[in-house]
């Protein structure tokens, strides 16, 4: 009211103010002097309601003011660009992953932050982004003492008073980087004590091979020209002693071939005679003389640029993957591929068997398999194992040549 009065004192003075009422609403209030030629004979009033725009201001006020909270305070590093890489805002969080203040930051533009291989992406990203595609990808960023620091990133497009922006939220991934590393590294230390178990494995498998062929051969082969010279000796009339001395001689004869069976098993003698070839041929048809499956092999390998290491753990892929098809697959046919194409011996053992299902190969049961992928990895290989219900398995094993 004394704002009033003193208009009424000035009365030649405008006036301009906000009011708010007592029953909540807010008023426009303007006031102007009403002029009878040169005299001023009164006043004029006008008032305009304003409410639904003070409270729609005062709700925007605070969505800005919230967003600056989340946008200062948030974990995450925040950075808002234009499509030219120039940067607009950054949140605390971005200034200090790379080390500087944001101040500072507003001063660089991002071709300042992105190393060579990440200069060479950004522009297909960019055009991507824009497009209004949201992208999350990895990337590196120089810090500002120089080292460079891996990030994650998701970039989406924002519109701002008709200006298209860029919104991209970072998270400094150095960590989580460094725990793959040693897990990876430790995955690596594994496998090398594996493999040399296995190394030390198959030296014993062979030395114990060599002793059961030599020295349990050779008796049993003393016993049976022994038991043949007692056979020959004879009498005509003796004919239930021959029946039972050509007895035992089959029995020794069979004993022989287990022998033999169980010394190949353990170190097949051909591979290091004549070569992996020759032995898993031989081992093809070990399975067509034991079972009723019907086997083919087909290879075009000469002498294989392979090492013992890798010719022995070929040998044994292939050995276990017909043991496989030979006790659980209910297969009639076999065929074995044994290739070099390219610098890469290709190894493929398929079977007509119920075909292996997915979750055979991550089962407790499926150490086998296991046994046969960490062997591969082992030599620098790459081993798959498909199955189809009802139409078979099959193993498919790569392995790079000695140059």
């Amino acid at each position: 009211m004394n704002k009033v009065q003193q208009l009424y004192v000035e009365h030649d003075r405008k006036s301009y103010d906000i009011i708010e009422l007592v029953d909540g609403r807010t008023l426009e209030r303007y006031s102007h002097p009403q002029y009878l030629g040169a005299d001023i004979i009164g006043r004029v009033w006008s008032f305009r309601d304003v409410t639904e725009r003070k409270q729609a201001e005062e709700e925007l006020r605070a969505r800005e003011e919230r967003f600056q909270m989340l946008f200062s305070r948030a974990s995450d590093g925040i950075m808002i660009m234009s499509p030219s890489g120039t940067l607009i805002a950054v949140n605390e969080s971005f200034a200090q992953m790379h080390g500087y203040t944001t101040q500072e930051m507003l001063t660089l533009s991002l071709t300042d932050l992105d190393p060579p291989e990440t200069s060479r992406l950004a522009p297909e990203r960019l055009q991507r982004i824009l497009s209004g595609e949201i992208m999350t990808f990895e990337v590196e960023h120089y810090h500002k003492d120089g080292h460079v620091f891996p990030l994650e990133v998701s970039a989406s497009l924002i519109v701002e008073d008709n200006e298209p922006i860029i919104q991209a939220f970072h998270r400094d991934i150095t960590k989580i980087r460094d725990e793959h590393q040693e897990l990876e590294d430790s995955h690596k230390q594994l496998r090398r004590l594996a493999s040399r178990l296995s190394a030390m494995r198959e030296e014993e498998s062979a030395m114990l091979a060599r002793e059961i062929h030599d020295e349990l051969g050779q008796s049993l082969t003393g016993i049976k020209l022994e038991v043949s010279w007692l056979a020959r000796s004879l009498q005509p009339d003796q004919q239930e002693l021959k029946e039972k001395s050509e007895s035992v001689l089959k029995m020794i004869d069979e004993m022989i071939a287990s022998v033999r069976y169980i010394a190949s098993r353990l170190r097949p003698r051909m591979l290091d005679d004549l070569g992996l070839v020759a032995a898993v041929e031989s081992m093809v048809h070990d399975v067509m003389e034991r079972t009723s499956i019907k086997c083919e092999m087909v290879s075009n390998m000469g002498v294989a640029r392979l090492d013992p290491d890798q010719s022995i753990t070929v040998f044994r892929i292939a050995q276990e993957a017909l043991t496989n098809v030979m006790r659980h697959s209910g297969a009639t046919r076999i065929d074995v591929g044994l290739h070099e194409e390219s610098g890469v011996i290709l190894l493929e053992i398929r079977d007509n068997g119920r075909g292996i299902r997915g979750d055979e190969r991550v089962s407790d049961r499926s150490i086998g398999l296991l046994g046969m992928q960490e062997r591969a990895l082992a030599i620098g290989g790459e081993l798959v194992i498909e199955g189809v219900p009802g139409k078979g398995t099959a193993v498919i094993l790569k392995l790079p040549t000695l140059v």
